[in-house]
């Protein structure tokens, strides 16, 4: 499967990252023009192609624009944030068809609202430094707790939408 990351920030690089280490053939988009994006990867899909995108979800993007300014305008920032039903229509629109989509990072969401909350270039405030070391954990450990909190978490307020999309042949 080939995978394309649309907004490769510190959520979606990271998941690309992890991706494209055990294997993946991924491809990183930066933001910016997102419709042109997700036109680009339509017309490089080859027929009968699938991928999967992911992008800042709505809901929690939305909580840490109201914690902070700073978190948002920054270049770079995510400067869009989509609802899973217009992003769905968005890829529509560019002749794919989307198959799926899930939620994810269901633990990161509370670690940008406490940064959004202190600073987000605060990474010595002691509760961010903790929650790092916790998300580091789960991330390299996978422990059945977190892996358990993160199915819960991830379709209440995971930070990322992941639409699975198909070109028609």
């Amino acid at each position: 499967m080939r995978i394309a990351v649309v907004g490769a920030g510190g959520v979606g690089g990271g998941f690309g990252a992890a991706l494209a280490k055990a294997g993946a053939d991924v491809t990183f988009v930066a933001r910016g023009a997102h419709l042109a994006a997700m036109r680009e990867l339509a017309r490089v899909l080859r027929p009968g192609g699938t991928m999967a995108i992911t992008v800042p979800r709505f809901g929690p993007e939305l909580v840490n624009w109201a914690l902070s300014d700073e978190y948002h305008n920054v270049p770079g920032g995510h400067i869009r944030i989509y609802r899973r039903s217009v992003l769905n229509e968005r890829l529509s629109s560019t002749g794919l068809l989307v198959t799926g989509h899930h939620y994810a990072h269901g633990l990161h969401s509370p670690y940008w609202w406490l940064k959004c909350f202190v600073g987000t270039t605060n990474d010595e405030h002691r509760l961010v430094r903790l929650y790092h070391r916790l998300l580091v954990w789960d991330i390299v450990k996978a422990p059945a707790l977190t892996r358990y909190a993160e199915r819960v978490l991830a379709p209440l307020m995971g930070k990322s939408v992941v639409v699975y999309l198909k070109k028609p042949a």
